[in-house]
């Protein structure tokens, strides 16, 4: 380890993308990177010791974080920064998706998905600007999803929390600039991680059993449609996600917006063509909803 090494701090590293991104960095054979992977709950590192038994306490260190929480974000970097002295990195990974019919979602699940989606980053952010503007140097890079660009059928949760992601993040980017401080936002297809999993444990407390007969047609139709899109152009491995990071967190001056596949590029760039977003909608409508028999919508027409 060189005191060269750059600082790096990684959200939601139990699982996922998070694992694959810590792991690869303190696997770096030129010991380029001191790598903070942080977990909610530090009972889930146990993928993570294993992966990396010659690099823990040398490359990689394993930190308690949970990005919900006020005091635990403050206790982080504030002990990170005794430690270190400064941070280059930060990859706001932690996440949480849902999709369900949106007026049976409990309002604490609503709650929960925004508090780790975007009050997290809001947090660990405000917790490294500090640091990052007096070294006049950082990246921060937000996970984010197509769905911070695309409002898709019955993912209205997650997307405001990604939509406000990509907001913030494009207010803060010009200011801090000037402060050689690079924000990126990721804007990732379907990646196969545990999300799928850990999306059902939410659906546990979300009843639609009193949803009307239009609704859960529609709900059928969007789960078969949406099992298709976790294949093809846009599905990434959570290695070949980690990879396209690592990428940006080796450039000199990272962009702020990255699509990872021509495919996800092609359809923000189609979205940003039409101002109206009628476009948008008739292409979700065709999307999600073809296969399902609604008398109510005339699809066969659109």
């Amino acid at each position: 380890m060189t005191q060269h090494a750059q600082v790096i701090v990684i959200t939601g590293c139990s699982t996922g993308i998070g694992l694959a991104l810590a792991v690869m960095l303190a696997k770096d054979q030129q010991k380029r990177y001191k790598v903070y992977a942080t977990m909610r709950n530090l009972s889930k590192r146990k993928a993570l010791d294993e992966a990396t038994p010659g690099e823990l306490d040398s490359t990689l260190f394993v930190r308690e974080l949970d990005v919900t929480k006020d005091d635990s974000v403050n206790t982080f970097f504030t002990n990170l920064l005794k430690e270190t002295g400064r941070i280059d990195v930060l990859v706001n990974n932690a996440g949480i998706a849902l999709c369900a019919a949106f007026e049976y979602i409990p309002i604490e699940t609503i709650r929960h998905v925004l508090e780790t989606n975007f009050y997290g980053p809001v947090r660990t952010i405000r917790g490294v600007l500090p640091k990052m503007k007096e070294q006049r140097s950082g990246k921060i890079i937000n996970i984010s999803s197509l769905l911070g660009v695309f409002g898709a059928p019955f993912t209205e949760t997650y997307a405001a929390s990604k939509f406000a992601l990509e907001g913030m993040s494009e207010c803060l980017v010009s200011t801090l600039r000037k402060f050689n401080i690079y924000v990126s936002t990721v804007q990732f297809g379907h990646v196969q991680t545990d999300a799928i999993k850990n999306m059902e444990l939410l659906h546990k407390d979300i009843d639609v059993s009193k949803a009307d007969e239009t609704t859960l047609k529609l709900i059928k139709a969007n789960d078969r449609a949406r099992q298709k899109t976790m294949t093809g152009n846009m599905c990434q491995t959570a290695d070949e996600a980690a990879k396209f990071i690592i990428g940006i967190i080796q450039e000199d001056t990272p962009k702020f917006r990255y699509q990872p596949s021509k495919g996800s590029h092609d359809m923000v760039a189609t979205k940003l063509k039409d101002a109206s977003g009628e476009e948008q909608v008739h292409s979700a409508i065709q999307t999600y909803f073809r296969a399902a028999r609604v008398s109510s919508f005339a699809l066969s027409k659109l």
